[in-house]
This record gives C-alpha cells, sequence and structure tokens, in this order.
C-alpha cells in the first residue's frame, strides 16, 4: 500500500479544528503521616524522580510528572478528594 492510497485521517477525527477535547484523567498523590498528629500535609509538591526522606518517589506514589503545576495546555477540574490509610491502628 502506497502512502497516497492511505485514507485521509482528517476524516476519522473526533473534534472539530481548534476545539479542545476533554479527557477524564485521575491524578494522585501519597505521603507517609508522622505519628503523633502532623499539622500539614502538602499533596501534588514532588514529582516522579524527586527525593523525599531518602527514597525515590515512583508512579506507586504519584503520577504528576512536574511539582505544583500541570504540563502546558492542560487544567484541572477538582470534583472530588479522597484519603485512605493504608495502615490502620492496633487493636488495644
Amino acid at each position: 500500500m502506497t502512502t497516497s492510497s492511505l485514507p485521509n485521517p482528517a476524516r476519522y477525527r473526533i473534534t472539530k479544528p481548534g476545539q479542545r477535547e476533554g479527557i477524564r484523567y485521575h491524578l494522585y498523590d501519597s505521603l507517609a503521616y508522622a505519628a503523633a498528629g502532623q499539622q500539614l500535609l502538602t499533596f501534588f509538591q514532588n514529582p516522579v524522580g524527586s527525593v523525599i526522606g531518602g527514597t525515590a518517589r515512583t508512579y506507586a506514589d504519584t503520577n504528576m510528572k512536574v511539582g505544583s503545576m500541570l504540563p502546558q495546555g492542560n487544567t484541572f477540574v477538582f470534583p472530588a478528594c479522597a484519603g485512605m490509610n493504608r495502615h490502620p491502628l492496633p487493636s488495644v
């Protein structure tokens, strides 16, 4: 098949030229909670590869590529926030 016989890809586009496309994509971040009531937790500040407490962050910790910002052209709607304790307190 020659290049000239391939179908025109513009025929199959889902948006009009100049129109924005909305994509649902979840951002996540995790932090260790220090014992004895830590007062401030700052999420989405340290991207993948940054080092916290001597350990490099991986995609298991966060999916932020740049700390505190999204790549150019992206916007973010914050519809919900969820917290999860992965290490429950021991029963007494």
